[in-house]
């Protein structure tokens, strides 16, 4: 006795322009009750292959019961990343509206309602609140039980990546103490001149603090410049990479396919954190500075 697998019944509806697709369709079962799913738009799947979010949704039809799947977008025009969404003219497309009437009549019961929030970590205290008022026949859930891994992942990356560039910071600030340190060891007949011609400990302090402030201030300030490009083209760097070695050294780090966001409340955290301990390097080696005795640095001049 040999036992049959259902094979995978793909399709999918374009424009004539392939620009836009309408609906996706994937079949499996025996019966013909399928569920559907609206999106924001579609990707790069279509009626010969299927994308990540694809394989998830199939995951979620298959788990709940259904034999096929059925996806529609709010926004018809085939877009990886959500923001190409603003270069067209016409994202929804010209038949969306009228195929997701005709969908959303064939799909029957409606199984679930899906929100989304601006603030996506109200989503627990969202859900909590409707389960009380809708009772005790309907359920709720939110990102923190679906993909909560995924994001305490991220998240404790975030975190130990921002403790890592803090290190680094600071070997770059012992670099200035180091330099700043045989500056003054260098120039101490230099700064005995200038006592000798009036200049305060204070003054000689003061100019050393400028110096070692300002060779801080434009390392941080390339350094800047520099991640933001990285930061805002990491996807794209990450895909050049692995296409240019042929090896997929990005697959673990989610940094090849999920789009960035530029956080910039990070980059000024990083930014102010990079100064202060740039400025703070600068106050020993002025110190040391300031405390030069001229006829001590001048003897053997």
């Amino acid at each position: 006795m040999t036992k049959s697998v259902p094979t995978l019944q793909r399709s999918a509806n374009f424009s004539r322009c392939r620009q836009y697709r309408y609906a996706l369709w994937r079949h499996w079962g025996p019966g013909d009750d399928f569920l559907l799913l609206i999106g924001l738009n579609p990707s790069t799947a279509d009626h010969r292959q299927d994308d990540p979010t694809i394989r998830r949704c199939m995951g979620f039809a298959r788990d709940w019961g259904y034999s096929g799947l059925c996806v529609a977008n709010l926004f018809a025009y085939r877009a990886t990343y959500p923001e190409d969404l603003f270069a067209t003219d016409n994202p929804v497309g010209p038949k969306n509206d009228r195929w997701l009437r005709k969908l959303a009549r064939q799909a029957g019961t409606v199984q679930g309602v899906r929100l989304k929030l601006d603030d996506l970590f109200s989503a627990p205290a969202m859900g909590w609140t409707l389960q009380q008022e809708l009772g005790p026949n309907y359920y709720t859930r939110d990102w923190t039980r679906s993909h909560g891994n995924l994001f305490q992942a991220i998240k404790m990356e975030k975190t130990m990546m921002t403790l890592l560039l803090s290190f680094i910071v600071a070997v770059a600030a012992f670099n200035i103490i180091s330099s700043q340190v045989m500056l003054v060891t260098e120039k101490r007949a230099n700064i005995a001149v200038l006592r000798t011609l009036g200049a305060s400990p204070g003054t000689i302090m003061r100019i050393f603090m400028v110096q070692g402030t300002v060779i801080g201030f434009a390392g941080t300030l390339l350094g800047t410049c520099l991640g933001v490009l990285m930061a805002t083209n990491v996807s794209n760097l990450a895909e050049w990479v692995e296409r240019t070695f042929n090896t997929r050294l990005f697959d673990a780090y989610f940094a090849n396919y999920l789009p960035s966001e530029l956080q910039w409340s990070d980059v000024i955290t990083i930014v102010s954190i990079a100064l202060v301990i740039s400025f703070s390097a600068t106050l020993y080696p002025s110190w040391r500075a300031s405390r030069v005795q001229p006829a001590e640095a001048l003897r053997y001049e």
